[in-house]
């Protein structure tokens, strides 16, 4: 979640691919031992297994640099954002203010098309509230033409945007709802409600919808109720971006990683920051050449010993021969 989203799935990753290179690691020292145990406790044509040792160690060298580079292209892709980040801001319309009770207050940009929020904003205190809800009420500032009836035989129920636990009854507004079916608005955007609430106090929350203009339901007082497709979140830490996500159906249990049209960060710059594509190429780069780099001071140490063994082994096989030409001309 949040910031801990992408640096979670980044660290987990990198646990991953160390995991994978240390067993490949392991795998590639005991093929190395066990050619060169084989080669001296054998005779001199088996210690030519010594030979395919370059072939054993181009091979382990192929397959940990692929190895590394799928995994960190995969979790590289996941843990960033797909855009800059940088410093971002809120596309602001027609705004409509609730004060909280204990301090603070949810903002809504209306839409007048939809008759509902472009998005709610709020900055989430450590209070919560409990109890019975009071009545949706239709909007105060007599803007927003919907009222409680028009949700009647929809099969839609009125989803919060500003959850009622995070400010209160003055949640309850018609100005604050948008349709959810029972399924979503009790899945996922729950769950995400408890998350964001458990990790994102003194952050601002931004929260809205994205609507399907052909897709609505025509009320009991003959308004279009237009029913979302899916719903954002964006979490705001000052003006950095620093977690958002699109929410489409009850079970999605990873919101797909979509800025909505509300937010701009074409102007940032301010936190810099590395695209996706950029950050999988860097990153996977590195990976690559630390493992190429890891593998041939292997190969360097596995020569050298080689080297060493053939030179014991030669060194032996000249003191052999010496004793027997001595065991030669002692016998004569």
């Amino acid at each position: 979640m949040w910031r801990g989203r992408g640096v979670n799935a980044g660290a987990n990753a990198a646990l991953w691919i160390q995991i994978y290179c240390g067993v490949l690691d392991v795998c590639s020292v005991c093929a190395v031992l066990t050619r060169i145990r084989s080669a001296a406790d054998h005779t001199e044509r088996e210690s030519q297994n010594l030979n395919t040792l370059p072939v054993i160690a181009f091979t382990m060298t192929a397959i940990r640099v692929l190895m590394v580079a799928a995994l960190a292209a995969a979790a590289l892709a996941a843990a960033f954002p797909n855009h800059p980040l940088g410093e971002c801001r809120l596309l602001i319309g027609q705004t409509l203010v609730y004060p909280v009770p204990n301090g603070g207050a949810f903002a809504v940009d209306y839409n007048a098309t939809t008759m509902q929020a472009n998005y709610a904003s709020y900055v989430l205190g450590g209070f919560r509230y409990y109890g019975a809800r009071a009545r949706v009420s239709d909007d105060p500032y007599g803007i927003c033409p919907m009222t409680y009836g028009d949700y009647r035989g929809s099969g839609y129920q009125r989803g919060h945007l500003v959850p009622f636990a995070d400010a209160g009854n003055v949640t309850q507004v018609m100005t604050n709802m948008v349709p959810m079916s029972a399924e979503f608005n009790n899945g996922s955007w729950l769950n995400y409600e408890k998350v964001i609430r458990e990790n994102c106090v003194g952050m601002r929350i931004v929260k809205g919808c994205e609507y399907d203009f052909d897709k609505y339901y025509v009320t009991l007082y003959g308004r279009q109720l237009y029913l979302p497709i899916g719903c954002y979140f964006v979490i705001f830490n000052g003006t950095t971006v620093i977690d958002y996500g699109y929410l489409t159906n009850a079970t999605q249990s990873e919101p797909e990683l979509r800025l909505p049209f509300w937010v701009d960060c074409a102007h940032g710059g301010g936190g810099g920051g590395l695209s996706t594509g950029a950050a999988v190429i860097l990153y996977t780069s590195v990976a690559i050449l630390s493992s190429i780099a890891l593998i041939l001071l292997a190969a360097i140490v596995v020569m050298a010993v080689h080297a060493a063994y053939t030179k014991c082994r030669h060194v032996s096989a000249c003191a052999k021969s010496r004793m027997r030409t001595r065991r030669k001309y002692f016998v004569i």
